[in-house]
């Protein structure tokens, strides 16, 4: 017998076929784990945490191919673009998760050996001597591994937030995202204040213990198994008839526009690093008030922004944020010495404020999917939106190698920074052309409205 959940944390899909054996559904949880102490949920948010805390080796694999391997801007740009090829593939993963099961289970087993797996590749970076392919191709297992457990994990958000108002489930989706910006903000700033004080192997090291907690925690969650796997081409079948509609075809062709145009953060950072001679601490500082911004961007709108319509919210973020975020044009061309503004305080205040409304925009189109979402299908659907937000991000990282080739911008010669700063900002406003295909609070009602009818 098919029937749905009412437990928000039983499995990856709402929809499970549960053995009967007297007459009972069997629990995918044990009864002891169902009423007491709920340790899945605690593993949900490890997950958040985790793969925030994984960002201490930022700077550090950010210096290992600009120093160690001494690339150039275009370069590292081209390089990072393959870590985002795993979170494209997120739907996969999804249905891979939603239908085979491993040793009879869905969720535990994949999330211990693929943070497992992660933990050693970390070790690898530390203690192997690489290529630049070789150590790439670690990222991209790296990024994989982050992939499948953050899909899990990101399923069973989706799942509690099914049924559920439109704030109740605003409350859910901030929750989990902003777990991961308390693990982001946590080791921002020693990210790198470390490669100061020691070897960027130890830093490596240190990393590779996050993901061995979640693998630790794992062995501690009471899953029953199943008798059977779905299929995943009926699981597919369904996925793509339930996104092929226009309240989901809007959002999904605005963020990929939104997140594919090209950024000079790469180009920017050698700015910083070899013309401005900023040193790793300072770097680290910066990553630090990039976290506190994105969580501030999270209580903003979670407090004043999400009764506000989709549309609105867009407009006002995108034209505000215009401005500011072709902004380091001043320190670019010095302007900011004539202001009496140093260079150093100049980037912090610019960063803090792009890193809050880019939250601020993307929050409302996830939160969007997660209460709609039709049952059976959460881990599938919110992959899907977040593989179409990350292979915009890889298609940026590519536009920004091509553009910053175009431009003879390399490690020295930053003669036309502004001219792609100011390049990277037009392609920002062309996301506004797209607010139109955005769906309406009314649609939105009615397909929520429609989607609890069925469940």
């Amino acid at each position: 017998m098919i029937e749905k959940s009412n437990n928000p944390f039983l499995s990856i899909d709402p929809i499970v076929e549960r053995t009967k054996s007297n007459g009972e559904g069997l629990p995918l949880l044990s009864e002891k784990t169902k009423k007491g102490f709920d340790f899945t949920q605690i593993v949900v948010y490890l997950v958040g945490l985790s793969d925030g805390l994984t960002h201490l080796a930022s700077l550090a694999i950010y210096y290992l191919f600009k120093d160690y391997f001494r690339l150039t801007p275009y370069q590292v740009s081209l390089i990072l673009m393959y870590p985002y090829i795993p979170f494209i593939l997120k739907p996969v993963i999804a249905l891979i998760t939603d239908s085979f099961s491993i040793f009879g289970m869905r969720r535990k087993p994949y999330l211990f050996l693929f943070s497992l797996f992660q933990s050693l590749n970390f070790l690898a970076l530390a203690f192997l001597n690489l290529s630049v392919i070789q150590a790439s191709l670690i990222l991209f297992f790296i990024s994989l591994c982050a992939s499948f457990c953050t899909t899990v994990a990101e399923a069973l958000v989706v799942e509690s937030s099914m049924g559920q108002t439109y704030s109740q489930g605003t409350n859910k989706v901030t929750e989990f995202i902003a777990s991961k910006a308390i693990g982001s903000l946590s080791v921002a700033y020693f990210s790198g204040y470390f490669l100061e004080k020691m070897p960027r192997e130890y830093i490596f090291i240190a990393t590779s213990i996050f993901p061995l907690i979640i693998s630790l925690s794992c062995l501690f969650l009471k899953e029953k198994e199943y008798s059977t796997n779905r299929n995943i081409f009926n699981q597919l079948s369904d996925l793509i008839k339930f996104i092929n509609t226009p309240i989901f075809l809007g959002p999904f062709l605005y963020i990929f526009v939104y997140m594919s145009g090209p950024d000079y953060d790469d180009a920017f950072f050698f700015f910083c690093t070899n013309k401005l001679g900023f040193r790793p601490s300072f770097m680290g500082t910066l990553r630090l008030t990039y976290g506190i911004a994105s969580l501030i961007g999270i209580i903003i709108y979670r407090v004043f922004l999400k009764n506000c319509s989709l549309r609105k919210t867009l407009i006002i973020t995108t034209l505000v944020s215009f401005p500011i975020y072709i902004s380091p044009i001043i320190l670019t061309e010095h302007i900011n010495k004539f202001l009496g503004i140093s260079n150093e305080l100049f980037v912090l205040s610019g960063g803090f404020l792009i890193e809050a409304i880019t939250e601020i925009q993307l929050l409302p189109l996830f939160i969007l999917t997660a209460n709609i979402c039709q049952p059976g299908l959460e881990a599938s659907v919110f992959a899907t939106i977040l593989s179409v937000k990350n292979l915009g991000s890889l298609t940026k990282k590519g536009t920004s190698s091509f553009i910053t080739y175009l431009m003879k911008i390399d490690s020295y010669n930053f003669d036309n920074l502004s001219l792609y700063i100011l390049t990277c900002g037009f392609f920002l406003l062309f996301s506004l052309t797209l607010v139109p295909l955005l769906p309406n609070e009314e649609h939105i009602e009615k397909l929520k409205n429609k989607e609890t009818s069925k469940g």
